[in-house]
This record gives structure tokens, C-alpha cells and sequence, in this order.
């Protein structure tokens, strides 16, 4: 997780077609997004949003992808109210 400005950007590493859905965190603070949607025409990314913004208690038009729309690995851009800390205890609440 990286600041920009007032906001963070989260990289996510995302797993499309996933049989099992859900968020992990890893200790060194990687996240791992497993999606039910295939990964065509920005399905798996309407989905990633849909679990971040549930996950962070957000609403989904508040985050963004601004990287790797078309890849495994993402920068999504979180809203500005959420903090570092804040945005890890969701997390890994969430998974």
C-alpha cells in the first residue's frame, strides 16, 4: 500500500474464476483477492471493487482502478477517509 496525495493506492494480486471467493492478507501486508468472475470484459474488476468496498465499508464508486486493469495485479485507489490502519484491520476482517 502506497500514499498518494490524501489517499492510498492498494496493490491487490487478483485470482479470477476462483472457486473459493474471498480476501487474504499476508504478514507483510500482500493482499490476495479470489473472484468468482472470469476475467473478460472488466467483470473481474466490477468484482473486485464490489468485495473491496464491502470488505472496507465503502461505497464501490469511492474506489478505482488505476493499474493493471487488464492483469493478475492491480492498483486500486482507495477514498481518503480510510487510513493505513484502518484499511488492513478491515482487511484482514473481511478474509
Amino acid at each position: 500500500m502506497t500514499r498518494k496525495g490524501s489517499q492510498f493506492q492498494l496493490t491487490v494480486h487478483v485470482t479470477p474464476n476462483s472457486k473459493a471467493p474471498g480476501i487474504e492478507v499476508e504478514a507483510d501486508g500482500t493482499v490476495h483477492v479470489n473472484l468468482a468472475a472470469p476475467p473478460r470484459e472488466g467483470m473481474a474488476n466490477l468484482e473486485l471493487c464490489q468485495v473491496l468496498a464491502k470488505a472496507l465499508h465503502v461505497p464501490k464508486t469511492a474506489l478505482e482502478v488505476v493499474a493493471g486493469s487488464k492483469g493478475r495485479d492491480k492498483v486500486v485507489l482507495l477514498p481518503e477517509t480510510l487510513d493505513a490502519t484502518t484499511i488492513l484491520e478491515r482487511l484482514r476482517a473481511a478474509g
